[in-house]
């Protein structure tokens, strides 16, 4: 109870799809997992890849960030490079959040005791996004920039890329570059719906340091209609994912994935 003549305080009202820190709960730390399936439309061409998806708050804007990435086939199974890092949301302006982060890979996933049947599975799911997770032999680095707009109560638009530079060792005596990026357009904030425009730069890859599949395919574009419910508690993410050209397009000719993550939020 305030003190006599004293003014009640009110507390600020809490913005749509915005934590009572102030942070978009999609930016917030979870507990989760990350996943996609893809066919290539083929019986015999169809594999899955799960991460393990974790990201402990620090602060209340800081956040330690860990992914466990794993790729299963009919018969085969990888694990990937494991990535730590962290990332930092601050608001420069009413409505708008930028995220900074970073992370080092742990490089997990050697071509000496996985078959390339097996990791370049994991990649395929996301449409090359985490490419550098199932890239053997490597230590990737990883800087991510992401940025998340509110219009109103209704529409959110994000961006996201990421420069991630894959430092070979052993056999594979060359570095590689990657450079995925994205655009969302989302018509609610906490339950809603939208379209993610993805892109993934390999510009490096026309002569990689080691023999894969995508050898000479710099660019790969994709769409992903989703749905999504982002709570105080838990969220959820499906969506379709749809390669456009390169050696995983046109969708549903050569390929598509179904996408879904799934957790906790911390």
């Amino acid at each position: 109870m305030p003190w006599p003549g004293m003014a009640r305080r009110e507390r600020p009202e809490r913005r749509p799809g915005v934590s009572r820190d102030g942070v978009p709960l999609t930016m917030r730390g979870q507990i989760g997992i990350d996943g996609g399936f893809f066919s290539a439309g083929d019986e015999d061409a169809a594999g899955a890849s799960i991460d393990i998806v974790g990201g402990i708050p620090l602060t209340r804007h800081t956040f330690l960030d860990l992914r466990i990435p794993l790729a299963f086939g009919s018969s085969t199974f990888s694990v990937g490079n494991i990535d730590a890092g962290a990332h930092h949301v601050f608001s420069p302006a009413d409505g708008l959040w930028l995220s900074l982060g970073g992370g080092l890979g742990l490089p997990t996933l050697n071509e000496d005791t996985s078959s390339r049947s097996a990791y370049e599975i994991g990649t395929v799911t996301s449409a090359h996004w985490y490419f550098s997770e199932f890239w053997p032999n490597s230590v990737p680095i990883r800087a991510s920039f992401g940025l998340e707009g509110h219009l109103g109560d209704i529409v959110t638009l994000r961006f996201f890329t990421n420069l991630v530079v894959m430092i070979g060792y052993e056999d594979n005596g060359q570095h590689e570059l990657a450079i995925p990026h994205a655009v969302e357009v989302q018509f609610g904030h906490e339950l809603g719906g939208g379209l993610r425009v993805q892109g993934v730069a390999l510009p490096t890859l026309d002569d990689a340091g080691q023999s894969t599949s995508f050898d000479g395919d710099l660019y790969q574009l994709a769409l992903e209609p989703f749905f999504s419910y982002e709570g105080d508690l838990a969220f959820a993410r499906a969506g379709i994912m749809m390669p456009l050209d390169g050696q995983l397009g046109p969708p549903f000719v050569q390929s598509w994935g179904f996408r879904l993550g799934t957790g906790v939020r911390l």
